[in-house]
């Protein structure tokens, strides 16, 4: 006898980490209303298997390209291959586009809910739709109205998350015990005008190493960025003679969340990595500049321009062309973070 369809499966193709762990608690609240896990489908360069392991309402993550142009018609009959294959019977997708929906269709979902765009519509389950204006705000806020309309209970997360292994934390933070202050410093961002001045970053690492000496840094770039990583640790051995950091850039998002989870603080850019750290409970002291702190729940520390009218603050609005133009970025002065930061360090 053929086992009947019960499987849910959502989809989210947006590639940044950080937009993953703001609809982190979306997608769990979507399994709890269901009593079931779900099917995470995704892609690759959100590491969801390296940062999601052993999540209790996830069944399974799989990577989809969602490639553009000609290719999107194989990576559709892919996606129903899979649906099929995985016995899908509710399929969630949290964004606009329609794609996954056809691939649903042709997989004979039965069940299928999305936003409500004007070409998913006609293969939603659902009658009632997110209004246009909704586009304009940030994913979570998306996230959280789709749940209203589907009459899902929003359930934010009551711990720490993603999930730690606390015998593999151990065993990181073992190698740095003789270090009274473990600084964990993101260097760059996805876009230019997210990302505060290198030579910011060093004037930062130059006052704190005065006063705080016994401290070690842990720095993350992206690889394109990776000479930003290489002059900070050139000027600690060069100014202060020490080599007491540990460049990041090739190791992967999962040895970068357990780096992050023995860090003590984190300073850095609004970027995945300074997203990933408040949601593990490390103090998090994040620059903004160019964009406003995100609207969900968060106990980021954020750190704006001393000038009330250079900051942007309507957090449940998505990121306006004036903000990348107009960055603020570089009047946030390397004094004015550390002075945030300091009564956080130990001597």
């Amino acid at each position: 006898m053929q086992k009947e369809n019960n499987n849910i499966a959502v989809n989210y193709r947006h590639s940044a980490i950080g937009e993953l762990l703001w609809i982190l608690p979306i997608i769990r609240s979507i399994a709890l209303h269901n009593k079931k896990k779900v099917i995470l489908f995704t892609r690759k360069e959100t590491s969801a298997k390296l940062l999601l392991e052993k999540e209790d309402y996830l069944s399974e993550i799989i990577y989809l390209p969602f490639r553009k142009g000609l290719h999107q018609l194989a990576d559709i009959l892919k996606q129903a291959i899979i649906f099929r294959k995985k016995k899908i019977k509710k399929l969630y997708v949290l964004e606009e586009i329609v794609r996954p929906l056809i691939s649903g269709k042709i997989a004979g979902i039965k069940e299928m809910y999305a936003f409500g765009k004007k070409k998913q519509k006609k293969y939603l389950t659902q009658e009632k739709f997110l209004g246009q204006s909704i586009y304009k705000k940030h994913e979570f806020i998306r996230g959280k109205k789709f749940l209203e309309l589907l009459s899902i209970k929003y359930k934010k997360f009551n711990k720490s998350y993603p999930n730690i292994n606390l015998k593999k934390k151990f065993l990181y933070k073992k190698k740095y015990k003789k270090y009274k202050n473990i600084i964990f410093l993101g260097v760059d961002a996805a876009e230019k005008f997210r990302t505060w001045p290198l030579e910011y970053f060093i004037d930062l690492v130059g006052l704190i190493m005065k006063k705080f000496n016994n401290s070690f840094f842990f720095l993350v770039s992206y690889n394109k960025n990776k000479e930003k990583v290489y002059k900070i640790q050139k000027f600690l051995k060069k100014k202060f003679k020490k080599n007491n950091s540990l460049s990041l850039i090739k190791h992967n998002m999962r040895n970068v969340k357990y780096y992050l989870s023995i860090s003590d603080i984190f300073v850095g850019n609004d970027s995945g990595p300074a997203n990933l750290s408040d949601c593990l409970g490390i103090k998090t002291f994040c620059i903004y500049g160019a964009t406003a702190p995100p609207p969900n729940e968060n106990k980021i520390i954020k750190i704006y321009p001393k000038k009330k009218k250079k900051r942007y603050t309507k957090s449940e609005f998505i990121v306006q062309e004036y903000q990348k133009k107009n960055s603020f970025m570089n009047d946030i002065y390397p004094i004015d973070v550390y002075n945030r930061i300091k009564s956080s360090l130990k001597k």
